[in-house]
């Protein structure tokens, strides 16, 4: 980053924090502490020649990739899933 870019973001204030914060970013990724998530939701389903055979599998509903270091990837995978755990999935009639 050249001085004029630096001024630009903040006007110098925050850019000791801004090169740090990229250096820490560069870090994580050199050194593979680079993160993903998927949550799947369970999905019960049954035939329709044979509504005794039920079965279950699981569906990709959300996910996210490239994500510095394991603190970070965590909360952000917690914050997902606590939002698809928090929704009412109860069939309606």
């Amino acid at each position: 980053m050249t001085g004029e870019e630096a001024a630009a973001i903040d006007g110098g204030l925050l850019t000791e924090a801004y090169i740090q914060a990229e250096m820490d970013e560069y870090e994580a990724w050199a050194t593979g502490d680079v993160w993903s998530y998927i949550v799947e939701e369970r999905i019960s389903s049954r035939r329709v020649d044979d509504p005794d055979d039920a079965m279950q599998t699981f569906e990709h509903v959300d996910s996210c990739t490239g994500l510095s270091t394991t603190s970070y990837a965590q909360a952000q995978a917690r914050e997902a899933l606590a939002f698809y755990a928090s929704r009412d999935t109860t069939p309606t009639a």
